[in-house]
């Protein structure tokens, strides 16, 4: 039970992350990325509604961005984690 909880805090670590990158980005690039991706979805999946195609490429862009920039990997975090109750 405790891993799990650890997994959920490591995520949101994570999450917390990669929307610091995401607010970081200048809103033209960031709408240049998901006019990307939109268009992508489009030629695969034309007959979804508008809103499902925009939180599958808001996703995609996220993936990408979680991809590209450096997060402390699960050991570390839980390394850290049990540094932080030492003290």
């Amino acid at each position: 039970m405790q891993r799990v909880s650890l997994q959920q805090e490591y995520e949101r670590n994570c999450e917390d992350e990669i929307q610091a990158r995401v607010t970081s980005i200048p809103p033209d690039a960031y709408c240049a990325l998901l006019d990307r991706e939109l268009r992508q979805l489009k030629t695969q999946w034309n007959n979804l509604p508008q809103t499902t195609l925009r939180e599958i490429a808001e996703a995609a862009v996220r993936r990408r961005i979680r991809s590209e920039i450096p997060l402390i990997s699960f050991e570390d975090f839980g390394a850290r984690d049990k540094q932080a109750t030492l003290f």
